[in-house]
């Protein structure tokens, strides 16, 4: 009982710093299966609603899903994931589930049997002060670790994987900080309920992007 006590406060926390802290985010990258990969945006609304409006313009959208389109739109403009140098990964049916903390998921394609490399760019919430975004990798048989997108380092990170965890292929690139690990942490405990989620809402009441 106590498990689930402190699960869910960590996704309360979790949720509650994303839905008013607009500089804070989160990238997820999971893998579900075999050949199976999704990543997943989190970020309060105001967050995605500030870059709309910065890149499309206040007056882009009249509904909620123009404004979904568009938020589809943009992310994938400005996420890029690169496997092993060469294997550039594809995002396939995008999902946007909008609130005071919005997500946005898509399916990975492309992604190679073994990865020896990677380089995530995620620029999506770069015209917003301070912004931080916090990575984490899941993949099968690879301990958790976690990391940090920021103007810093041109919000690209480049990993090596080596004995079972990815690490920085530059150490001196900091780590995140205690009240992104928190966000980190709840992002990791809620990536079992991924695929479930992606599964029961694609194609009912999300948007698809080819």
């Amino acid at each position: 009982m106590l498990k689930w006590v402190t699960l869910w406060s960590l996704v309360f926390v979790s949720c509650k710093v994303l839905a008013h802290s607009p500089n804070l985010s989160s990238t997820l990258l999971a893998q579900q299966g075999e050949g199976k990969w999704v990543v997943q945006i989190r970020a309060s609304l105001t967050a995605f609603e500030y870059e709309i409006h910065q890149h499309e313009g206040a007056d882009s959208y009249a509904t909620p899903e123009e404004f979904q389109q568009l938020v589809l739109k943009h992310v994938k403009a400005n996420l890029s994931i690169l496997f092993n140098e060469s294997h550039a990964a594809v995002l396939q049916h995008g999902l946007v589930k909008l609130g005071h903390e919005t997500s946005v998921v898509f399916e990975v394609k492309g992604v190679p049997d073994t990865i020896e490399s990677l380089a995530v760019q995620n620029s999506s919430f770069s015209h917003i002060s301070r912004s931080q975004i916090a990575l984490i990798v899941l993949k099968k048989g690879f301990s958790t670790e976690q990391f940090i997108l920021n103007q810093a380092n041109e919000y690209t990170l480049r990993l090596n994987a080596n004995d079972a965890r990815f690490e920085l292929l530059s150490p001196e690139q900091a780590q995140p900080p205690y009240l992104l690990l928190i966000l980190i942490i709840s992002a990791a405990l809620l990536a079992l309920a991924i695929g479930y989620f992606y599964l029961k809402k694609t194609g009912r009441h999300g948007l698809n992007s080819g």
